[in-house]
């Protein structure tokens, strides 16, 4: 009965030196984990890696560091793509609005042409709600409340497609 309870014991202070050297062992992993877990884009900061003694959590928070490097700086020529494009539309899409008010001052104005004009109109409003939706969604990627941020469901070619579709086809 000795041998068993001192077998017992040799085993229980077995199990917990292994599950401290495990833990200690898995420090860096977890650390590296809590980092990316909080690690948001929209920051625009990367997270601090902890550093470890350990070959393979090395390379690991190395490959982390290039990707992340490599995503923020996607993220940052999408920002900048978004908010360029969105504010280079917004000139186009006036003088068009101002071409068919012009057309529509027309005296000789006729009632097909009065058609394919509100046609064009309905475009014109569908271009202007995709930009100005591909630029709220932009913005509110970027906002930084510390709150989440509602996605936003981008469906901008849909309603343009949709009014294309609609439209009289002597407006094409």
């Amino acid at each position: 009965m000795l041998q068993f309870g001192l077998i017992a014991g040799v085993l229980c202070v077995a199990l917990v030196v292994v599950r401290l050297i495990s833990r200690r062992m898995w420090k860096p992993f977890d650390e590296t984990l809590d980092r990316i877990e909080q690690f948001k884009l929209e920051d625009e900061k990367l997270p601090t890696l902890p550093d470890s003694d350990i070959q393979e959590f090395k390379r690991l928070n190395a490959a982390l560091d290039t990707l992340m490097k490599n995503n923020l700086a996607s993220y940052r020529s999408q920002k900048e793509f978004t908010e360029n494009a969105s504010h280079e539309l917004q000139t186009p899409l006036a003088i068009f609005q101002s071409k068919l008010d012009l057309l529509l001052q027309q005296p000789d104005l006729t009632e097909p042409q009065a058609e394919i004009i509100q046609s064009l109109y309905q475009v014109l409003t569908a271009c202007r709600d995709s930009t100005a939706t591909c630029y709220s969604w932009q913005k509110s990627k970027t906002t930084n409340t510390g709150n989440p941020q509602k996605s936003t469901s981008l469906k901008p070619s849909r309603s343009l497609l949709h009014t294309l579709k609609t439209s009289p086809k002597e407006s094409l």
